[in-house]
């Protein structure tokens, strides 16, 4: 974290529109990727108890179909506290860690009148089959689990009351800008809280603060005590990252193996390292990939650990290898590139060059000598 923000929850989504004009105005440096990841969205300090909860503006009225097919509004959601977010399912950067850290609140959650409502940004490719086969994925048993196609007339006008950006861009990895914020509502519809999905305290005080607005008692443990190393596995959506190569390693066969780290370094993933890629997965990020997993050493036990690494050493190598990929430094807005198959690249001088986006591509080569390397 660069810096340390003095904004108070109160005024985030002041924060919102105003980053969000920049972005559009163009005076943000690297502004796609200010504004999608969440590491650089400011932190507020905490308030104190008797100005926490308060209301922050009224939630927009909706109309969207879920992934089952039935149209929900907020009507629906009259006398119930939800907590909202923002995604769509193609998306390979912030959206896994977004998801991920809402299955970890919904963990936590017991109250079974409580919702978790996530707002497709991509109603073009998010039909109503991508989201059930999203939801199956993450959490097929998780029922208070609302997953809604937006329509393009009214995505923007939603998402406009609900202080967010969200902004088409030319990157294939990263197409769609959005929040990666949680959104706690009560019954009434009115927004009482603004959280940080990168933010370990603010996960906790979401938790906390739904449990209060739902008059819910305790936090429920992630996982069961006893809870299988498989079961933790699935439950902490480790498959859903670790089988898309374009998110994370695959790590069938990862026990005993070399691994390459991004600067160079190599190391055995022995038990040892297996136990820190999972409580400090940002210490050493494996090669070609981006640092996206959350650390889970706050929802697991030690015994729940060793029975997760024990589990990993049951993994079978894929049948396929996976593409191997690099990161690249985009010439134009300095921003990191992992490189694949479909990456936007330009040829100049016997180099080539990796861009983030069409648009820096485009930038380059109505100037290459202005960017390119001596």
């Amino acid at each position: 974290m660069d810096t340390e923000p003095t904004e108070s929850r109160s005024s985030f989504a002041l924060w919102f529109a105003i980053a969000g004009a920049l972005v559009c105005a163009g005076l943000l440096a690297g502004g796609v990727w200010y504004a999608f990841h969440p590491g650089n969205q400011p932190q507020p300090n905490p308030l104190p108890e008797n100005e926490r909860l308060q209301v922050m503006w009224k939630a927009p009225d909706f109309e969207f179909t879920n992934q089952h097919g039935k149209q929900v509004t907020n009507k629906d959601l009259a006398g119930r506290v939800w907590i909202a977010d923002f995604f769509f399912t193609q998306c390979t950067t912030a959206c896994p860690v977004l998801t991920s850290k809402l299955m970890l609140v919904q963990r936590q959650i017991e109250n079974p009148d409580v919702r978790f409502v996530s707002f497709s940004v991509d109603p073009e490719h998010d039909t109503i089959d991508a989201l059930h086969a999203y939801a199956h994925e993450w959490a097929p048993e998780e029922q208070r689990w609302i997953l809604l196609r937006t329509q393009p007339d009214t995505l923007k006008a939603l998402a406009q009351k609900m202080h967010v950006l969200v902004e088409k861009d030319d990157d294939p990895n990263n197409p769609i800008l959005h929040s990666s914020s949680f959104f706690l509502v009560d019954g009434s519809g009115d927004v009482r809280g603004v959280y940080h999905s990168d933010d370990d305290e603010d996960l906790a005080q979401l938790v906390t603060d739904t449990n209060t607005l739902a008059e819910s008692n305790g936090v429920r443990a992630v996982v069961a005590d006893d809870a299988s190393g498989e079961h933790i596995y699935k439950t902490l959506g480790c498959r859903s990252c670790h089988e898309n190569n374009k998110v994370a390693p695959h790590l069938g066969g990862i026990a005993g193996r070399m691994v390459m780290f991004n600067r160079g370094k190599m190391t055995s993933a022995d038990d040892a390292y297996l136990r820190e890629s999972i409580t400090s997965p940002a210490d050493k990020i494996v090669d070609g990939f981006l640092p996206l997993m959350p650390g889970y050493r706050p929802y697991l036990s030690d015994a729940q650990l060793g029975r997760l690494v024990e589990y990993l050493h049951t993994l079978k190598p894929a049948e396929q290898p996976a593409e191997t990929a690099k990161i690249a430094i985009d010439p134009i807005c300095q921003m990191k590139v992992r490189v694949v198959a479909d990456t936007p690249s330009s040829e100049y001088k016997g180099k080539t060059y990796y861009f983030c986006s069409k648009h820096c591509k485009e930038e380059f080569d109505a100037d290459p000598d202005l960017y390119a390397e001596d």
